[in-house]
């Protein structure tokens, strides 16, 4: 198999990482929400009904992008298990866990550790 085609596959299991902090942020987004619709009401004079008609709208965006994105990761995990072995799945299973934990890949938080090994040089 050739390298850009690895590199590809890499980069979107990453992509694939970060859209799950960023569910795990959803809340934060929702209170974002909120807000922005708080100054678009005052700004552009909106009726509360416009502003439920907003809220509703964004929130079928949302569901829909939800949707998409685990459709996506469905065929991607279908197309590793073409490419991987399933001792290899399981380890990135295994690291995928633990970025989620807020882990790096040697079980750090944050990038301390790869940013201090390149600042001691």
């Amino acid at each position: 198999m050739k390298k850009p085609f690895k590199a590809g596959i890499a980069l979107l299991i990453a992509g694939m990482m970060v859209s799950g902090i960023a569910l795990a942020n959803e809340g934060k987004h929702g209170d974002r929400s909120e807000r922005h619709l708080q100054k678009m009401q005052e700004r552009l004079e909106l009726s509360d009904e416009q502003v439920e008609q907003l809220r509703e709208n964004w929130k079928q965006q949302h569901e829909s992008r939800m949707e998409k994105r685990e459709e996506m990761r469905s065929e991607m995990r279908a197309q590793l298990a073409d490419i991987l072995t399933p001792e290899q799945l399981e380890k990135m299973d295994e690291q995928r866990s633990q970025w989620h934990k807020g882990g790096d890949r040697d079980g750090k938080r944050g990038m301390k550790g790869d940013c201090g090994d390149r600042n001691k040089g």
